[in-house]
């Protein structure tokens, strides 16, 4: 009975696979912000630390630029991070919710393709990027199917890919 359940779990995620990457709208996938991106005909993006200081104020002080934003967490190789359409999101999210003990997830990992359910903060993204080297590490069908079986063992918060990639992504700065 169990093993059937683990079966069920793994044909399940790999069900919902099909449909996140079929309902993820194709123009969405991450990008850069405009204030990091290199300017046309530069080698390297502007650095917002080296604008001139402001003019001086009446009382002579000057104020200095604003400081640089904290440093997006970069991608493994050849990742895909898609948004999920809002009427997916719907139908996919509690579903998923049902077996992560009440959370409701923030993102789905399914190989190298990252689907987020709303803006991802830097700390989600940290998170993902652990679980697509997992996947990397044990191949897409590998990890979810370790994952699914880990999962029936100790649940969500027990699984040792979650508190691998939470470990992970609290410690990354």
């Amino acid at each position: 009975m169990k093993r059937l359940g683990l079966i069920l779990a793994a044909l399940s995620l790999l069900g919902a696979g099909y449909y996140l990457r079929r309902l993820a709208p194709r123009g969405l996938r991450a990008r850069a912000p405009q204030s990091l991106r290199a300017v046309p005909g530069s080698t390297s993006a502007p650095a917002p630390w080296s604008a001139a200081p402001s003019a001086p104020t009446p009382s002579g002080w000057r104020s200095l630029p604003a400081p640089a934003p904290a440093p997006r967490p970069t991608p493994p190789p050849d990742t895909t991070e898609l948004r999920v359409k809002p009427w997916a999101k719907t139908i996919v999210q509690p579903f998923l919710s049902l077996f992560m003990e009440g959370r409701k997830p923030a993102a789905t990992t399914i190989g190298h393709r990252i689907y987020y359910y709303d803006a991802p903060s830097d700390q989600t993204r940290k998170h993902e990027y652990v679980h697509v080297e997992q996947a990397d590490r044990l191949g897409t069908v590998g990890f979810m199917a370790a994952y699914t079986a880990e999962w029936f063992k100790k649940g969500y918060h027990k699984n040792k890919f979650e508190v691998e990639a939470c470990d992970r992504a609290r410690r990354t700065p």
